[in-house]
């Protein structure tokens, strides 16, 4: 492995995740209070994290 991916592997965090705490986020709204619940709810837990919303929905994709 190229010594530049290894110490770009190493800097990246470790995050542990139990996917059922964010069945939520996954589900389709059904009106648009829900979307906006779930918008806001992605949002806080993104910051709580440290990474972009779109990175976690993609960790909790699995």
């Amino acid at each position: 492995m190229p010594r530049s991916l290894q110490a770009t592997k190493q800097d990246e965090p470790l995050v542990c995740v139990c996917l059922t705490d964010f069945d939520a986020l996954l589900k389709v709204p059904k009106n648009e209070v829900e979307r906006v619940r779930q918008q806001m709810a992605l949002r806080q837990l993104s910051e709580q994290m440290q990474m972009t919303p779109n990175q976690l929905l993609e960790l909790v994709q699995y």
